[in-house]
């Protein structure tokens, strides 16, 4: 398999035409560790952006391949990088409510008060899922808690809800 792909970067051939991905954001969804650390200690290629703005760890956050987004890290990923609706990697993982996914982010300094495009913060979108582990994670880790979305509701009266 690594041949095929060696192919095309080899020939330049290494965004996809459609929407602009790149091998490494197609190994990111994919799951496949072994793969993407050949690619991304060989090439390097953590930053660029996909047509909606997401990096390879955005998609490794949004499939949930927790070894891969270590792996990026690692390789010096920006956790801050934002995606075309303004979200970065914790407010993918933040929705997804995947706890230990937060934890590494947090780990590797994610801005937990951060708005996207919508006025949400992290914190905004865990009480939106009623994801109660999340909410707990990210108030101990000091997300500011008066917050307002676009609408002028605060985290807490989403959670309410």
């Amino acid at each position: 398999m690594i041949p095929h792909f060696e192919k095309h970067l080899k020939a330049k051939n290494i965004v996809d035409v459609k929407d602009k991905s790149t091998v490494i954001h197609q190994l990111s969804t994919s799951g496949y560790t072994d793969l993407i650390a050949y690619f991304v200690m060989t090439y390097s290629h953590c930053i660029d952006k996909d047509s909606d703005g997401k990096t390879a760890l955005h998609l490794a956050v949004l499939h949930r391949h927790q070894h891969i987004a270590e792996m990026l890290l690692q390789q010096k990923a920006d956790v801050h990088l934002r995606d075309s609706d303004s979200r970065s990697a914790i407010h993918i993982a933040c929705n997804n409510g995947d706890l230990h996914m937060v934890e590494l982010l947090i780990k590797h300094k994610a801005h937990i008060n951060k708005k996207e495009k919508l006025g949400f913060t992290p914190l905004h979108l865990a009480c939106i899922r009623g994801l109660t582990e999340v909410v707990e994670l990210l108030v101990q880790e000091k997300a500011k808690l008066n917050k307002v979305d676009d609408i002028g509701r605060t985290q807490f009266t989403w959670h309410a809800k």
